[in-house]
């Protein structure tokens, strides 16, 4: 497989979108511009972080797609054979890095974790503002600007460095919550079986509460009281979370159409799981997917293969 090695300390220097540099970095800005292709495999020698302001510019890595939506931040370490696909009016603020100095940026900030080789995850505002001031400040020429120039990059190599430790520790899929299975100490043999009813047919939209006080010999009045009472929830909002963790899953790891999902965990429609996850998490179920579809961080290298005397990754 044929690849290009890039020296972006280099070959970007003498390109018109680059604004500005010094020995450790490279600023360039990339108009918008409207773009539907898909760039050749390469690897890269330095450090690249990319704020994609407008478009779309996912990264494929070993025949994996991590989608790159606007608003995203990329990283990408040296050495990682990878394709970057376009689509859209595209507007990107570029900046690459020598490996030297982010090696030892990064032992005197974190010295006992790896650097991600990988990472893709929505970009936090201090970010996105930084790179945007950088941009405005290189477009103008001047000593101080210069001075303000190489502060700006060195708090923004900090920020990026630091959001990767803080987001490496954090679950992987937040919003997954475990299913309440209330302790069965001091449960009442009806109420056990009513639970057991609700979790085994969740997935019927045309659950009646009434009918399972029925079956378990109590009113829905005295049902209700005794299932509170003894579990601690209502059985309407043990029903609502039987649902909403089934949907989460299929949401967040799943690419089913959301009336799907909607349909096999009982939630009747598209409309009802939205409005359930505005409810509960202050976002619609769409955003939820499309945020959790964009946060990557990868800590291992991806599968090597030989090719020549060295080792390539494999895309």
């Amino acid at each position: 497989m044929s690849f290009q090695r890039l020296d972006y300390l280099e070959v970007w220097r003498k390109l018109p979108i680059a604004l500005w540099h010094n020995q450790d970095c490279l600023l360039s800005y990339g108009p918008p511009t409207e773009c539907n292709g898909i760039t050749p495999s390469h690897m890269d020698d330095v450090y690249m972080l990319l704020l994609v302001c407008q478009g779309k510019a996912d990264v494929l890595i070993n025949n994996t797609c991590y989608p790159a939506p606007p608003g995203s931040l990329i990283w990408m370490s040296p050495d990682i054979l990878h394709v970057h696909r376009a689509a859209g009016q595209l507007e990107f603020i570029f900046m690459v890095f020598a490996p030297q100095y982010i090696h030892q940026l990064w032992q005197r900030l974190l010295p006992h974790e790896q650097i991600p080789h990988v990472a893709i995850m929505p970009a936090p505002k201090i970010i996105e503002a930084t790179m945007r001031r950088m941009v405005q400040e290189a477009m103008h020429q001047g000593m101080a600007r210069e001075q303000l120039l190489v502060l700006l990059s060195h708090l923004l190599s900090i920020d990026t460095l630091r959001l990767f430790q803080r987001a490496r520790h954090q679950p992987q899929h937040p919003l997954f919550t475990t299913e309440i299975i209330p302790s069965t100490e001091g449960i009442s043999a009806p109420i056990a079986a009513a639970l057991t009813r609700l979790r085994n047919t969740y997935t019927k939209d045309d659950i009646q509460l009434k009918q399972i006080a029925m079956e378990v010999g109590l009113s829905l009045f005295h049902f209700t009281r005794r299932f509170k009472h003894e579990t601690s929830l209502t059985p309407g909002y043990y029903l609502r979370q039987l649902r909403l963790n089934a949907a989460l899953h299929l949401l967040l790891g799943t690419h089913l159409p959301l009336d799907a999902i909607a349909e096999r965990c009982g939630l009747g429609s598209a409309r009802h799981l939205s409005d359930l996850c505005q409810s509960t998490f202050g976002q619609s179920a769409l955003k939820l997917r499309q945020a959790n579809e964009h946060n990557y961080i990868l800590n291992e290298l991806p599968a090597q293969k030989i090719v020549g005397n060295e080792q390539r990754n494999v895309l």
